[in-house]
């Protein structure tokens, strides 16, 4: 029975340790039914900036990351009085579950 519980507990562990967050999780989410781990926005060197999102199945996935980082950025355009304008957008999937999204855009 003891075994039981080492085995369990290592399992727990490993799995935590294996899922961590494909972005730098500085802000998670609970949103409906699902979490979204949100990087904060980077500057780039060349004046344009960053936005990271990844989103669990129940958030939308790929089309959740996508839509969530992108309010993120423009969130961050706005507190300076500006608009948005995406320059670039990359998908990408975490352990095929999560949907991962990374927005280079600036604010114009």
């Amino acid at each position: 029975m003891k075994s039981n519980h080492i085995i369990f507990s290592l399992v727990v562990l490993a799995t935590a340790t294996l899922t961590g967050c494909a972005v730098n999780n500085d802000r998670t989410e609970w949103s409906g039914t699902g979490l979204s781990y949100h990087a904060d926005i980077a500057p780039n060197l060349d004046g344009s900036y960053t936005a990271s999102v990844e989103a669990s199945p129940n958030n939308g996935r790929i089309r959740g990351a996508i839509a969530l980082a992108t309010k993120d950025a423009a969130n961050y355009c706005k507190a300076q009085d500006k608009g948005l304008k995406i320059i670039e957008e990359k998908t990408n999937s975490h352990l095929l579950v999560n949907g991962v999204a990374t927005l280079r855009f600036n604010c114009i």
